[in-house]
């Protein structure tokens, strides 16, 4: 069925649209037509609310975010930049139960050697060669 049919259902058909006091998609039933016979009222079988037709906007297709290759690239390079001069340093290896601070040098069994960059309760962000992630830490 496309919109435009939908827009025609028959009065006491039940329709699904926005309901304008529950402020959700729900079934309604048509009401009343307008001259063109296009749908103009509708009753929420939910609340009772009786009002004005609102039709269903179309869902765009979800899109996934993409990460701007510039970020990557300087996530890279700080990472980069933070290996050579953490050389010679040994990580410390993570472990939810750890304690760190920011700029800790940690080494993860999946994610490997990274930096802590950021610090909230019971989580550090690590900056890994493959980009940032969020881990617990301090957990007891």
């Amino acid at each position: 069925m496309n919109e435009i049919d939908i827009d025609r259902t028959p009065v006491a058909k039940d329709i699904i649209t926005i309901c304008s006091r529950c402020n959700l998609e729900l079934n309604h039933i048509v009401v009343r037509h307008n001259a063109k016979g296009i749908v103009d009222r509708v009753k929420c079988h939910t609340c009772g609310f009786e009002h004005k037709y609102k039709p269903v906007k179309k869902q765009t297709a979800t899109t996934t975010k993409r990460k701007s290759p510039v970020r990557k690239k300087s996530a890279e390079k700080e990472y980069e930049a933070l290996m050579e001069k953490h050389i010679d340093q040994a990580p410390v290896p993570y472990s939810m139960q750890g304690s760190y601070s920011d700029g800790s040098f940690i080494d993860h069994k999946t994610f490997g050697k990274g930096f802590v960059t950021g610090l909230s309760f019971e989580r550090i962000e690590v900056l890994f060669q493959d980009g940032v992630k969020t881990l617990a830490a301090g957990k007891k």
